[in-house]
């Protein structure tokens, strides 16, 4: 099955190829997931249901909504939030952040065919492009979709529309990476072909079916782009 698909992807000459960041360019999932571990610490709050775990590869709202059903208030989930988000920004200034294995290789047979990468991202554009900036791999992207960038975060399909919309491609020429349930379905249902690169994120076994092929890391997507 898996050769059958790569054949049929060859048959399509890529153009661009979008990445989601966290957990997918960017070794960014366990760093979130101890400073919202943090957060809840400095505000006294108890995580008796392993909420900082449960919150990778999920969208904003889905963060909430998990957070006033079985953590605390409206207030209390803004006000971790806001100190989570302080803490990894300062943790990524300070130490920086790991690039995920593969991705230099990756990005140089993409400059090689004429193919571009973008960024198809739920967080916020300012800290996304921070990120991008402090490992040095910013201008390696032609352009970036963040948080803010649209209405409808994953797994809705506006994410990759608009990102398919600036890239001025068919979705039959491009790519998605994603590591995530939440961003396989927005990929997907936006009519594009996901590559499934595991990280933290649990994916149901229904939701990973959606996956056009599974891989290990970016390196072995080179075997479908060439």
């Amino acid at each position: 099955m898996c050769n059958s698909r790569i054949k049929t992807i060859k048959t399509n000459p890529v153009k661009a190829v979008f990445f989601d960041l966290d957990g997918t360019v960017l070794d960014t999932e366990s760093l979130y997931i101890h400073a919202l571990e943090q957060a809840l610490e400095q505000l006294g709050i108890k995580n008796e249901v392993n909420y900082p775990a449960r919150c990778i590869g999920i969208s904003g709202t889905e963060m909430k909504k998990l957070f006033l059903c079985e953590i605390g208030s409206e207030q209390e989930y803004e006000q971790t939030l806001k100190i989570a988000w302080q803490l990894a920004e300062k943790t990524i200034k300070e130490q920086g952040v790991k690039v995920k294995n593969g991705f230099f290789e990756l990005i140089e047979e993409l400059n090689k065919i004429g193919a571009k990468a973008y960024i198809v991202s739920s967080t916020k554009r300012e800290f996304a492009l921070d990120k991008l900036k402090i490992t040095g791999i910013y201008d390696y992207f032609e352009a970036f979709v963040c948080g803010g960038d649209y209405q409808n975060s994953k797994p809705d399909p506006e994410p990759y529309l608009t990102a398919l919309k600036l890239s001025g491609e068919s979705a039959n020429n491009c790519i998605a990476v994603e590591d995530s349930a939440a961003g396989l379905m927005s990929a997907t249902s936006a009519g594009l072909k996901c590559v499934l690169i595991r990280d933290l994120a649990e994916i149901p076994p229904e939701t990973a079916e959606l996956a056009f092929i599974e891989l290990k890391s970016l390196k072995d997507v080179i075997d479908l782009i060439l």
